[in-house]
């Protein structure tokens, strides 16, 4: 249930900062106060000498490979897509990368972790479309207001 209200919460507020800030300056901020949290690793990690340039180039890679990169594409997204709907196509993400441990890394999963992720996108569609219909429903039976 967290992990759910996290996910619900990260694509809400994507979309009100996607909506208030203009161009990509809502990741930009979140970068930046990320960065307040690592900096006392970075400092740690400095004063031990685990700066080397190989290191810190994969580290920047990763960094905008895994966050700057996703983080954009999701705001750009949520500008112009229903929230309900980016939430369902988010479910589909650990198919996603579940395929491509499989591909890439030869990993192999098992029948049950693979029923697991197949139970996860229909769960989100009919949560999405139930609670469509039950909008519609309760504007349809308001006092006063002739549906035909």
């Amino acid at each position: 249930m967290a992990s759910a209200a996290g996910w619900a919460a990260y694509i809400l507020l994507n979309r009100v900062a996607g909506q208030r800030l203009p161009g990509l300056q809502a990741p930009a901020a979140a970068t930046l106060i990320s960065l307040v949290f690592y900096l006392p690793v970075a400092v740690y990690l400095a004063s031990k000498g685990a700066f080397a340039g190989p290191a810190l180039l994969y580290a920047v890679i990763a960094g905008l490979l895994c966050s700057v990169i996703p983080y954009a594409a999701d705001l750009i997204a949520l500008r112009h897509v229903p929230a309900g709907f980016f939430s369902v196509f988010m479910s589909i993400n650990p198919i996603l990368a579940a395929l491509s441990g499989t591909v890439f890394l030869g990993q192999i999963l098992g029948l049950h972790e693979w029923l697991g992720m197949a139970t996860i996108v229909p769960t989100n569609a009919v949560a999405i479309w139930l609670a469509g219909l039950t909008t519609v429903l309760s504007v349809d039976r308001r006092p006063g207001l002739d549906v035909e």
